[in-house]
């Protein structure tokens, strides 16, 4: 496909025609450089292609699974809806499956959905089951177990509802998929509707000069004439074009690894400069992924306790042993840390000495582990004096690491607006013509969702809302491309940040897919822009250099649109008025000369805009003529 199109349509047959008039010298030198533009884009567009493969890596495994009324170790690969499979603590769930029976599971599927908290399998409707993951009760099964999930403890048997391309990872690795292939940037493609008007009228201009000059002019070799015309093709063609673009995109894209960043694809540092949407993914991106307990900020609901006594309790009530559950670990990072403050020292102590400290003082008697049923861990312990030290709290609720309330805190962090919607104002629309499926995991039939176009009204309506909200919580994988594709219908060039399989369809998307430090290997292929230190400081320096780059590029397209309408105008005067002709080996060396002599424009001293920039074709050829 690197040879098609209207630049390389052109060069073919100015190719073709030197070839008739056996001009191998010429007919060398055009295929050299068809040869080597095509190449360098090829071998760009292979690096993209493991995305496919990336996905696939988690399925070459075995699992229990019953067969002929015994268990025994079958490939995941042969896995069909209806099995038995045994799961166990360490597992990673092979397709998505329905829990059937065995232990209350704790559930990592951080990597899917993007909360950094377990879940509980199966679920209460009520949430009372579930750690904080942040989910849509009403809309996922209580028993949903995803493929690529992690199974961190307990064992259960579970029945496989759909296996491959069916299941959430799965659509992820679709959508990857629908979207690969070549990549072209923005400005590339606006270069080349410039370069359509050039060769349109570089036809016209032929067609006139054949008129002319075989017509009214019989007399006229017809060599000579068709020579002629083959110059104006190649005059017309910004043949070394594609190479000065990438030197210039390669020069950014080092600029860009020196800032902890590597580039994936080219066409992004054309891409970002015009960027004027950027959507973020919570969990991962603009937080670390990781909880802490704000005591700063903390407020107690009743007056009878104080902000002190409050982190007491919860210490007290924390497994000192515990060092991977994330509400602990952030309890005794604050309490070490309030104790500090405390203490005058200054410095934040170790969290486990603190906790240490506290047991001395408040000896546990026993300790009651977190339990679905009262969502609370609780300690038994002795007073180190006879005073009523705290009253005992009766409840506490913990709200769930993906609410509206905690998104619009968070964007009020961060200082980004706060409208946050839920993301079942997105669904409301989709829900009606079945198209949820899988994402979702409600019950559907092997059939899949009914065939029901959304009314134009609906749709519109939808992206209203996208357009005019500042985020959505609760979003699955399927509704974060659909956020993406509803912005770029909007006329928007997006970018999206993400680092989880449950990103990759936007990432994907979206004109910049950025996946940030720490990102699975399926948000990375998918990504156009992989962050590899922590933060988001090298997406800011990305825009000043994609910018500066834009800038860059239009000075040397407004140079060579006007050296080619400059040599076409000339070779037109010359054959029709001078009746003259030039040799296609030296419109070739004059071109090529040019356009050498100004791949220095990549180092060029440019300041960045303070807006997206934008190309338009017209002024650009106005300005050029």
């Amino acid at each position: 496909m690197h040879f098609v199109g209207t630049m390389p349509f052109t060069i073919e047959a100015a190719a073709f025609l030197s070839a008739c008039l056996q001009n191998w010298l010429d007919v060398g030198i055009i295929l050299t450089l068809l040869f080597v533009n095509a190449t360098l884009g090829f071998v760009e567009e292979r690096n993209t292609q493991a995305s496919m493969s990336v996905l696939k890596e988690g399925l070459v495994r075995k699992v229990p699974c019953r067969r002929d009324g015994r268990f025994t170790r079958v490939l995941v690969t042969e896995l069909v809806p209806g099995d038995l499979i045994s799961l166990r603590g360490g597992d990673i769930v092979p397709a998505d499956a329905e829990w059937s029976s065995g232990d209350v599971l704790e559930v990592d599927q951080a990597a899917l959905t993007g909360e950094s908290l377990p879940v509980l399998v199966p679920r209460d409707r009520h949430g009372s089951s579930s750690g904080a993951a942040g989910e849509d009760y009403s809309a996922v099964a209580p028993g949903a177990l995803w493929c690529g999930a992690v199974i961190k403890s307990g064992e259960c048997h579970a029945i496989v509802t759909r296996t491959g391309m069916r299941t959430m990872m799965g659509e992820a690795a679709q959508a990857v998929r629908d979207e690969g292939g070549q990549r072209v940037g923005l400005f590339a493609q606006k270069i080349e509707q410039a370069s359509q008007v050039l060769i349109v009228l570089t036809l016209l201009a032929i067609c006139g000069l054949l008129a002319l000059q075989l017509g009214w002019r019989r007399h006229q070799d017809v060599n000579r004439v068709v020579q002629m015309c083959i110059s104006l093709l190649i005059a017309a063609v910004p043949v070394a074009m594609p190479l000065v673009l990438r030197v210039t995109l390669a020069v950014g894209a080092q600029r860009m690894a020196a800032e902890a960043a590597i580039v994936t694809h080219l066409s992004v540092m054309e891409e970002i400069a015009t960027m004027d949407v950027l959507c973020a993914d919570k969990t991962g991106t603009l937080t670390t992924g990781a909880m802490a307990v704000m005591v700063e900020k903390a407020t107690c609901v009743s007056s009878r306790y104080n902000v002190e006594q409050l982190l007491t309790l919860a210490a007290i009530a924390s497994n000192e042993a515990s060092a991977e559950d994330a509400i602990d670990v952030a309890v005794a990072q604050a309490y070490a840390h309030h104790a500090a403050a405390e203490a005058g020292s200054g410095a934040w102590r170790d969290p486990a000495e603190a906790l240490h400290r506290l047991r001395e003082e408040y000896r546990t008697v026993r300790y009651h582990g977190f339990r679905p049923e009262l969502r609370r861990t609780v300690a038994e312990v002795e007073l180190p004096r006879p005073t009523a030290l705290f009253p005992l709290a009766t409840k506490m609720t913990v709200a769930k690491g993906d609410q509206p309330a905690i998104a619009r805190e968070l964007a009020r962090l961060v200082g980004i607006g706060v409208n946050i919607r839920a993301a079942s104002t997105l669904r409301s629309a989709r829900a009606a013509r079945g198209e949820l499926g899988t994402s979702l995991h409600g019950p559907r039939g092997d059939s899949g969702a009914a065939a029901v176009e959304e009314s134009a009204e609906a749709v519109a309506a939808r992206e209203h809302l996208i357009e005019e909200s500042d985020g959505f919580a609760g979003v699955l994988p399927a509704e974060k491309r659909l956020v993406v594709a509803a912005l770029q219908r909007a006329g928007h060039v997006v970018g999206m940040t993400g680092d989880g399989v449950n990103d990759a369809p936007a990432l994907k998307q979206a004109q910049i897919g950025i996946a940030v430090a720490g990102s699975t290997s399926a948000a990375q292929m998918a990504a156009d822009i992989v962050l590899t230190a922590p933060g988001l400081a090298p997406i800011h320096t990305a825009i000043v250099e994609s910018r500066r780059i834009f800038r860059r590029l239009r000075a040397y397209v407004v140079y060579r649109v006007a050296l080619t309408v400059q040599l076409v105008s000339f070779l037109c005067i010359v054959s029709a008025v001078y009746d003259q002709t030039i040799e296609p080996f030296y419109v070739i060396v004059l071109a090529l000369a040019h356009d050498l002599t100004i791949v220095c424009i990549a180092y060029d001293k440019q300041s960045a805009s303070s807006a997206p920039e934008r190309l338009e074709i017209a002024p650009l050829l106005i300005v050029s003529s």
